[in-house]
């Protein structure tokens, strides 16, 4: 009976390594495994793509000087912000980043509203790091992105769920 036992046990073990080779083995070669988790975009390879960015999500947005290309790759990933009227403002600040719709148009229609993604020129306090001109390009397109989140957060609120309103990024 001893040996049966072992028979049992060693069947049990095989066929546990089996299933899980088989789990793991479904993992490695799903869908999922092959998506990148962030995008690395090269300045290089997307300033030839600026026309085209520029013509399909650039329509009724003020973009930023300097960070042109930037925004408009991360406008490309929000196809919902396509025609909503949205002004990009670098000015000297308190706050690094911030989103919000302009107070003038908060009774308008989400989007009919117009959005203000506000960049910091100028950080008084610490070295200046959080400022946007100071990451890579790569990271200017995901906090410009990041900003952009809040202005699709905001599309589908009324006007009383604005207020009171405070953006912090």
């Amino acid at each position: 009976m001893n040996a049966m036992s072992a028979t049992a046990k060693q069947k049990s073990l095989i066929f546990l390594i089996c299933w899980l080779c088989c789990v793991i083995a479904a993992i490695i070669n799903s869908p999922a495994a092959d998506a990148q988790v962030t995008r690395n975009y090269s300045e290089k390879e997307e300033q030839g793509r600026f026309q085209e960015l520029l013509d399909e999500y650039g329509q009724n947005k003020s973009l930023p000087p300097g960070f042109e290309l930037q925004a408009l790759l991360a406008l490309s990933h929000f196809p919902e912000l396509k025609t909503v009227k949205i002004r990009f403002v670098i000015d000297d600040v308190d706050i690094p980043l911030s989103s919000r719709p302009h107070w003038a148009s908060l009774l308008k229609g989400a989007e009919k509203r117009n959005y203000l993604v506000v960049i910091d020129s100028n950080r008084e306090q610490g070295n200046g790091a959080f400022l946007l001109k100071n990451q890579p390009f790569n990271a200017q397109v995901g906090i410009l992105g990041h900003e952009l989140a809040h202005s699709v957060y905001y599309l589908d609120r009324i006007f009383s769920a604005l207020l009171p309103m405070r953006s912090v990024s």
